[in-house]
């Protein structure tokens, strides 16, 4: 899908040879994700409105132009129209590449009772391994 093909772009500098054939059969427009909890889960650190902005504003906007870009640089495909197509590729990286950090982004964050959950005090964890010692040089 196309979230794959822009992973495999962002980890090497592709050829137009290669950056064609990886956007030659797009399956699929991006999509915004649903959080992964409410807008208002992780008050009072960062805000409902905050995070309704982020989400529906800013990742969204990645999301559309990457849609924009990817349906240009299909049309200028079916035309061989090179040009094009190289002039569409920094939009494609840009918007593909905020796309994906922000849905990183967004699973990486949690709300405090989840937080709690995944780390307890330090008085309820198990004890730390003792030290062994120096060791010896024979």
């Amino acid at each position: 899908d196309i979230i794959t093909h822009l992973i495999m772009m962002r980890r090497t500098v592709p050829s137009l040879k290669t950056f064609s054939r990886a956007l030659s059969t797009p399956t699929t427009t991006a999509k915004l994700p649903d959080l992964p909890y409410d807008f208002n889960a992780l008050e009072p650190v960062i805000s409902s409105e905050i995070m309704t902005l982020h989400h529906q504003k800013h990742h969204n906007t990645y999301v559309t132009n990457l849609n924009i870009a990817m349906e240009k640089y299909t049309d200028a495909q079916a035309k061989n129209d090179v040009t094009a197509m190289i002039a569409l590729q920094p939009a494609i990286k840009f918007n593909g590449g905020g796309h994906i950090n922000h849905s990183i982004f967004w699973t990486n964050l949690a709300p405090p009772t989840l937080a709690a959950a995944a780390n307890p005090p330090a008085s309820s964890r198990l004890p730390s391994t003792p030290s062994l010692g120096r060791l010896r040089s024979s």
